[in-house]
């Protein structure tokens, strides 16, 4: 059973917000219309419709995935397998785990099963677990996907960590410059009395921009609130547009796009690797990207293969890939070893995302730490200078 969240009327026009399982949408919409409710709204609940706090972790998804692969591995039944595993983990996986062992009782095939809870299973375990159903073996398959699943919560946990200090500082410093500017400088100005017109330049300066914020509070709210809400459209209504801007930023970009070429690598290494056709891998892995811009130029990609072009010259004209992917992928295609060459290339991209990260970050943070010493800097000279100003001769 899937769960949906749906949005119904009540007779005395009052609204229902609720949750219900059913097989499908059709399904939902007549459970709640049993419930003496008018639908106005039923959506599965998955991951692009539940809030970010309550999608599981990518440590969490690799936990269950080496828990699942281990039991299954020691020839423990799949169904009794998924019932332990799906005890000993939190909400919302527990939910998504015991669904998945409620359609396999049904004699539903465990891949079709984890394609209904994206929150909880990745495109790629989805074609591994598949391709293992098909013959490749579902140890072997369940394996790989947990092997998978802990590389890229180590890769996410990485990428967390280097940037963790720098948004901190930005975080602090923000805020201190806040507080400066909303509180210390405008007592300051009550300190100077009549005096800011003889005032040093300096000082003039600070009292200025210490007024805006008080002045103008509600143009700036409203200014940012603004243009927040046009980002988020953006990104909810055309995310291939905001993704594309994305990687053509000169630091940014570079690092999406290796990150994304990484991700796109492994995925269809590990795929064509269990026996996956290379048109169904090429799609799994646009599912496995993280980028919309370069999902629909991998998309480009399997579209190019079904027609009968070779995978490194629709690698090369799409853009998907980098460079050096497209070239590891064409010199895998004619030797043979397309698999672990796609591999290989994800390796270098890693390294290559990480490398950048490290210079990102080895960038921002004296850039950051200049910014916010010049700026309370600033903030010390205006005070300073408007306290000599008006010291008694």
């Amino acid at each position: 059973m899937t769960r949906f969240r749906f949005v119904a009327n009540r007779m005395d026009g009052g609204v229902v917000n609720g949750f219900v399982e059913a097989q499908s949408v059709d399904e939902a919409a007549a459970a709640v219309s049993r419930r003496e409710l008018f639908p106005t709204a039923v959506k599965r609940v998955d991951q692009a419709t539940e809030p970010w706090w309550k999608r599981p972790s990518a440590r969490q998804r690799a936990v269950m995935m080496q828990g699942l692969s281990a039991m299954v591995e020691s020839a423990v039944p799949l169904e009794r397998a998924l019932e332990v595993v799906s005890s000993t983990l939190p909400e919302p996986l527990r939910g998504c785990l015991g669904r998945v062992a409620g359609k396999v009782r049904e004699g539903s095939s465990l891949a079709r099963a984890m394609k209904d809870e994206p929150a909880a299973f990745s495109p790629v375990a989805v074609g591994l677990v598949q391709a293992g159903e098909r013959g490749a073996g579902l140890p072997f398959a369940l394996t790989l996907a947990a092997r998978e699943a802990d590389r890229e919560a180590e890769i996410l946990g990485r990428t967390r960590s280097a940037l963790a200090y720098p948004l901190v500082l930005s975080a602090v410093g923000m805020i201190s410059i806040g507080i400066m500017l909303a509180v210390v400088i405008p007592r300051f100005a009550d300190l100077l009395g009549d005096t800011p017109s003889v005032a040093p330049l300096a000082t003039r300066a600070l009292l200025v921009l210490s007024a805006i914020p008080a002045s103008h509070a509600a143009a700036g709210l409203a200014t940012a609130a603004l243009a927040l809400a046009l980002m988020v459209r953006t990104v909810l209504h055309d995310p291939e547009r905001w993704h594309d801007r994305l990687l053509r930023l000169p630091v940014i970009g570079s690092i999406r796009h290796s990150l994304a070429t990484a991700r796109a690598c492994r995925s269809l290494g590990v795929l064509l690797e269990a026996g996956v056709p290379a048109a169904t891998a090429v799609s799994l892995a646009a599912d496995a990207v993280g980028d919309r811009a370069v999902a629909v130029r991998m998309e480009s990609v399997r579209s190019s293969v079904v027609e009968g072009v070779a995978f490194s010259t629709a690698l090369a004209s799409s853009r998907a890939l980098t460079p050096l992917a497209v070239q590891l992928a064409a010199i895998g295609e004619g030797s043979g070893h397309l698999a672990p060459l796609l591999v290989r290339a994800a390796e270098l991209e890693e390294n290559n995302t990480e490398r950048l990260i490290g210079v990102f970050v080895a960038v921002l943070e004296p850039a950051l730490i200049l910014i916010f010493g010049a700026l309370v800097a600033f903030v010390a000279a205006g005070i300073l200078q408007g306290l000599y100003s008006v010291r008694p001769v």
